[in-house]
């Protein structure tokens, strides 16, 4: 197996790391729009950074002793470029809408893979965010893990459906109606909202309002309508924090979750670029504003 590109879980923490070795490569994304068809609007670009091996078998291995774990570095990287140069706070609902098909389309093919247990998508806006090319795109990852921060979430989830018998988010989402106080925005579908501890200002949360734990089964009616949320607080953002930098990850249950979708429910998470501390320590996570605050702050911008 080659040492220099592994997926290899940490002893410390229990969580899978994907180790590479970029010294001698170009990270940077260089996406062509000739590989789009006449007349499309979104186009797949499979492999545009090397992190994965596309074809290689899931094979693991440990030391010895168990203490060092790995993995082969089996898993998809795909650039989806949304041929556009503007934010998706100033893009027709009709080219939002289709880029989040789009999303969904390709989720559903690379889910086919029985390699894969875990889908990520991620879009950066903005140099600040870690955008590695001024093209608009996102990123969506085919792992064969699923990542720490999203087994956290699980882990949350599940423990609230144990304890209530009820989804976490459904019922936070129940008290968003009585305390409005982090309250957004609000289409037919979807709730825009800052959630009650976040890891950084003028976080944004949207969610369905009905209960869904996969995306891939979204209907485009609903999509169309998630288009309109997001338009909602980008725009908010856009206007009252002078056009930051985001990052903007969906997540989603994992691909085999069976019974176990039922205690999730998926959405997406907004996180603004500010120049202000996000964290106390390492290990401290710091919010320098009060999601009410921000919440309030936001409510107050007008949009279309």
């Amino acid at each position: 197996m080659n040492d220099r590109r592994q997926i290899r879980k940490d002893p410390l923490t229990g969580r899978w790391v994907v180790v590479t070795d970029w010294s001698e490569q170009d990270p940077t994304l260089r996406l062509d729009p000739s590989t789009l068809e006449l007349g499309q609007r979104v186009g797949v670009v499979p492999g545009a950074a090397p992190i994965f091996d596309r074809r290689q078998r899931v094979d693991r291995g440990q030391d010895p002793n168990g203490l060092h774990q790995w993995m082969s570095a089996a898993g998809e990287h795909e650039v989806i470029y949304e041929d556009h140069d503007r934010g998706w706070a100033e893009l027709p609902l009709d080219h939002l809408t289709e880029i989040l098909i789009a999303y969904r389309e390709r989720m559903r093919i690379l889910s086919d893979d029985n390699r894969f247990r875990q889908l990520v998508l991620v879009k950066r806006h903005g140099q600040r965010a870690g955008a590695r090319t001024s093209a608009s795109h996102a990123e969506l990852f085919a792992l064969t893990f699923v990542p720490d921060e999203l087994r956290q979430r699980l882990v949350a989830f599940s423990g609230h459906q144990r304890r209530g018998g009820t989804c976490v988010l459904c019922d936070e989402l129940q008290a968003l109606r009585a305390d409005r106080s982090r309250f957004v925005d609000e289409t037919l579908r979807h709730l825009v909202y800052c959630p009650w501890a976040p890891t950084r200002a003028f976080e944004l949360v949207i969610a369905p309002k009905g209960h869904h734990g996969d995306f891939r089964i979204t209907a485009d009616a609903e999509l169309s309508d998630l288009g309109r949320a997001l338009q909602a607080g980008l725009q908010k953002i856009k206007v009252a924090l002078e056009d930051p930098a985001y990052r903007l990850v969906l997540y989603t249950a994992p691909i085999e979750a069976g019974a176990d979708q039922g205690h999730f429910h998926w959405h997406v998470l907004i996180q603004p670029e500010l120049d202000w501390p996000s964290a106390l320590s390492p290990v401290v996570e710091l919010c320098p504003i009060p999601p009410e605050v921000a919440a309030a702050r936001l409510r107050e911008v007008s949009v279309e």
